[in-house]
């Protein structure tokens, strides 16, 4: 469980994410809580999809996943993994800036920096870069659960393998280093079964399951 308190636009936030038991703060925003109260207000139901890391390897991806892996797996990627922390404030404006032109180019919601400032020790930043193509990852933990924040993807005259193993690679990279740090959960965020859309359809494709959780307010 994390718990947060920041101030955005100038309000102050509180909230708490992945709560596995009872909920007691007031005027609190809760995040995939495993149940919700009845107290609680804009209650709505999380969809998302989990890997059980422990059970998880490389022959759990479905094959056609797999195959895009291997056709870029033995080139010299540059990768890194760092926590957010431990990054340069520089660094850090840089990769807030990198994810906020690709969001305003695809029209969707901006990174919120003032969460990741605040949950700066249970965040870490993730990169793969391939000749002048690079895949980005920002992830949200406590001590069982590795949770995808953003992702995104810069593509510069990429060959068709790297356009269509780039991200695949780095995931399975990132979920392999929450096995490897003995995390218990890897949480891809936000999934519809009823949509399936290629970004639903991207992260079935990794093994796991799909677990409802709740997100709500509690005043009182």
């Amino acid at each position: 469980m994390i718990t947060l308190s920041y101030f955005r636009k100038g309000l102050k936030r509180r909230e708490c994410w992945f709560c596995d038991g009872k909920h007691v703060s007031r005027f609190t925003r809760f995040f995939q809580a495993s149940s919700s109260p009845k107290s609680s207000v804009r209650n709505s139901e999380k969809e998302t999809w989990i890997i059980q890391v422990s059970d998880w390897n490389f022959s759990s991806i479905h094959k056609k996943t797999r195959y895009d892996i291997r056709r870029i797996q033995e080139e010299d990627a540059n990768k890194k993994i760092i926590k957010w922390a431990e990054l340069s404030k520089v660094d850090k404006l840089g990769i807030v800036a990198s994810y906020n032109d690709f969001a305003r180019d695809k029209e969707v919601t901006l990174l919120n920096e003032e969460r990741l400032n605040a949950a700066e020790k249970n965040v870490f930043y993730s990169c793969v870069q391939l000749e002048s193509s690079f895949s980005y990852h920002l992830y949200l933990h406590d001590e069982k659960r590795v949770r995808l924040l953003y992702s995104w993807t810069l593509f510069d005259q990429p060959s068709s393998a790297i356009l269509a193993g780039l991200n695949k690679l780095h995931t399975a990279i990132d979920i392999e280093y929450a096995k490897e740090s003995n995390f218990v959960m890897f949480d891809f965020g936000g999934y519809k079964a009823s949509r399936m859309n290629g970004i639903d359809k991207f992260k079935s494709r990794f093994g796991g399951t799909s677990v409802v959780e709740y997100n709500y307010v509690q005043l009182i």
